[in-house]
């Protein structure tokens, strides 16, 4: 099959696919990149404000719907999402003031990080959860249909 032909059939899958299955897909997308706003936060070793921790997660989720929104719909706009991309990343870099690190913890600050750790890791297990109830949602809904 040549690569044109391979590219039609693409586009005519994504623009024929009922608004349930374009729903779990990028709602799969979603959950399946929201974590790395998660893990950014449980590897620095600071304590950031949960609302950080938000905007990262949604951000890390939301850019991954741009990037595939527009390499399905529209590829030669490509550069936009990159262009965000950085931009934001860059603005966010700029807006949040350096985290204190932690250097040394007593018995509190340990528990406090332990309980911390557990909420990070149990938000991004919610998260790939529901990246995979989407995905297999979109596979039942597009198996049936084909």
């Amino acid at each position: 099959m040549s690569a044109e032909r391979r590219k039609r059939l693409i586009a005519q899958f994504f623009r024929t696919m009922p608004t349930g299955a374009k729903v779990a897909f990028y709602a799969g997308i979603f959950f399946c990149f929201a974590p790395i706003g998660l893990l950014q936060e449980s590897v620095t070793l600071s304590v950031d404000p949960w609302w950080l921790v938000v905007t990262m997660t949604l951000f890390s989720g939301g850019i991954a719907l741009a990037y595939a929104w527009t390499i399905i719909n529209y590829p030669r706009w490509f550069p936009i999402p990159v262009a965000v991309h950085l931009g934001v990343t860059f603005l966010l870099n700029d807006m949040v003031p350096e985290p204190v690190r932690q250097t040394a913890l007593d018995a509190a600050g340990l528990e406090a990080l332990k309980t911390r750790l557990t909420i990070l890791a149990g938000l991004t297990v919610a998260s790939l959860m529901g990246a995979y109830s989407s995905f297999y949602y979109l596979i039942r809904l597009e198996g049936l249909r084909f």
